[in-house]
């Protein structure tokens, strides 16, 4: 049995797309971030540091998204998430997949969380908010080149793109992403 522990409108959405692209039969377990259940006992046994996403795949359970991403697109290559990562596309889209990951998603972080870097939370969501800027500006820029972050075709770091784009309404006045044009 595969269970996908996911909080709304966090990154664990895409591993729910991952999941229904790779079409296997799954469950989706909401976890209620806003309730702080990510918080409870029962939960701290899934996740130790109280995140999202985690799977349990039968009983075993895989955290942080970039690493479940990879692991489901190389237990189910048919899928075509990923090319291979021997090849020069293969490491393209793992240098985005890592910037997604290691760079856009602290960020957003602290936008969504501020009050867990500092009690001047609006400083930390402004400054959050000037940093993402810069990382869409990279990613506007690579999109003008390919019609996909990594190539011609989608790859995890485009699912997880997608994820974020969605988040821009939580920095309200301090950020719009109207100015990219290729991300739009």
């Amino acid at each position: 049995m595969v269970m996908l522990y996911h909080g709304v409108k966090s990154c664990s959405l895409a591993i729910k797309t991952v999941l229904r692209i790779i079409g296997i039969k799954h469950e989706v377990r909401n976890v209620d971030l806003g309730k702080g259940e990510q918080f409870s006992e029962e939960y701290k046994k899934i996740h130790p540091l109280s995140k999202v996403p985690a799977l349990d795949i039968d009983g075993k359970v895989l955290t942080e998204g970039g690493a479940i991403n990879l692991y489901l697109a190389n237990a189910y290559p048919e899928a075509e998430l990923m090319p291979s990562l021997a090849s020069k596309e293969g490491a393209e889209a793992l240098r985005w997949l890592f910037f997604m990951y290691g760079s856009v998603n602290p960020p957003w972080a602290r936008a969504f969380m501020p009050g867990r870097y500092s009690e001047n939370e609006s400083s930390v969501k402004e400054k959050a908010a000037e940093e993402l800027l810069k990382l869409y500006g990279v990613i506007d820029e690579q999109l003008s080149k390919t019609h996909f972050i990594a190539g011609p075709v989608p790859t995890l770091a485009d699912y997880y793109l997608l994820t974020t784009v969605f988040w821009v309404g939580v920095l309200g006045e301090l950020a719009s992403f109207d100015q990219f044009k290729n991300l739009a």
